[in-house]
């Protein structure tokens, strides 16, 4: 199977995964009384993204069993943009106009178009 192919199919699973885990949440909890733990959560998952990305370390991002470890490393700095990516988004899905939700998410599904 050609690199691209892997690398698209590894992205389009982790991408699927954890829209449909972060729409199953949104849709389980009252967003009431929560902003504060949604907020202090995502500025610091953010912060440690972002850390690892600048100093090359691996993303968090959970993977499909059985994905090679040279897949990973080949599209490591892809993953951590995607985990940063994701942790704007889980917030905005709280707080945010339905058009920033959808340009979230856009953004996020648009990576599999780069």
């Amino acid at each position: 199977m050609p690199k691209e192919s892997e690398q698209y199919q590894l992205l389009k699973s982790i991408i699927d995964k954890e829209l449909q885990e972060i729409d199953e949440e949104i849709s389980t909890l009252d967003n009431s009384d929560i902003s504060t733990l949604i907020e202090f959560h995502t500025r610091h998952a953010i912060q440690d993204a972002e850390e690892r990305r600048d100093e090359n370390e691996a993303t968090e991002l959970e993977f499909p069993y059985g994905t090679s470890n040279e897949l990973k490393e080949s599209m490591n700095v892809i993953l951590l943009d995607l985990e940063i990516l994701l942790q704007y988004f889980y917030p905005a899905c709280y707080f945010a106009t339905v058009e920033e939700q959808n340009a979230y998410r856009n953004d996020i599904l648009g990576m599999l178009e780069q």
